[in-house]
């Protein structure tokens, strides 16, 4: 999976979720868990990573216009699943990057799901810390292995007008990195002044009267739970106005594990009616 947080969920979570339940259930999580990887993980871990570096050689690729990067460890990838060194190893394989580590470099950035809704003043100041640690390291581009880290990131980037460009990894190592985090097509300078999932949160909050406290907002109570129905509609409405549909917009945690868990049953159960 290309998303620490998704493969922590399946490897680290969902066999627990069946605890009460068939062994036999349980049995068909804990298998799904054992085949579940982070993406760098699996390439470097489970293929080899000379062998990875080797059938990525052809393909890889850092964006036009970017040769110094600096990596952003997910929580999730880190912290559950061990993931560190797996992305720089790959990446040190590319000719013409240049691989700088930012300050802090395992600090979280200040996204954590519903976190940065619920706790609008820390998670800014987390993000703030964490853009000017990114800005440090005179980098083009900021890479990561977690959407909601990069989400939370460029917006931040791009609130602060600084032009440093942000990939998801799997996008640099399959050589498909054109369009940043956050950039509508037609070049670097529209993102700025652009809005993300958490400062939208946390915007909403101080349009509410909650004050987060440094400038960033609050977002809780009744504000918070507006946002969470009402993003949606803002960013269809300002991609309407601008003619950019931009990103979609991210799915509802709850609802996404609750898939989640769906869907490993189906698919744990067809693999052992096979």
């Amino acid at each position: 999976a290309p998303s620490g947080s998704c493969a922590g969920m399946l490897r680290r979570h969902l066999p627990g979720l069946f605890a009460g339940d068939d062994a036999g259930w349980r049995e068909r999580a804990e298998r799904l868990a054992g085949r579940t990887f982070e993406l760098t993980s699996f390439l470097v871990d489970v293929c080899g990573a000379d062998a990875a570096g080797r059938a990525l050689a052809s393909a890889a690729a850092p964006p036009d216009g970017v040769r110094r990067v600096t990596y952003h460890d997910s929580c999730s990838g880190l912290r559950e699943l061990g993931v560190r060194e797996q992305p720089r190893r790959l990446l040190a394989g590319l000719a013409g990057l240049d691989l700088v580590e930012m300050p802090d470099r395992e600090a979280c950035c200040g996204f954590g799901g519903t976190f940065c809704v619920k706790y609008p003043g820390i998670s800014g100041r987390m993000v703030g810390e964490k853009v000017e640690n990114v800005a440090a390291t005179g980098a083009d581009a900021v890479l990561a292995g977690d959407l909601g880290c990069l989400l939370n990131i460029a917006g931040r980037l791009g609130r602060e007008g600084r032009p440093i460009r942000a990939f998801h990894v799997a996008e640099v190592l399959a050589g498909t990195a054109d369009r940043g985090i956050g950039e509508p097509a037609g070049g670097m300078g529209r993102r700025n002044g652009g809005t993300d999932p958490a400062s939208s949160a946390r915007d909403h909050g101080r349009d509410n009267g909650n004050d987060g406290g440094e400038g960033e907002g609050g977002g809780g109570g009744r504000g918070a739970q507006r946002f969470a129905t009402s993003a949606s509609g803002r960013a269809r409405a300002s991609g309407a106005a601008t003619g950019d549909p931009g990103p979609e917009s991210p799915p509802d945690p709850a609802s996404g594990a609750r898939s989640a868990r769906a869907g490993a049953g189906r698919r744990a159960s067809e693999e052992t009616d096979r």
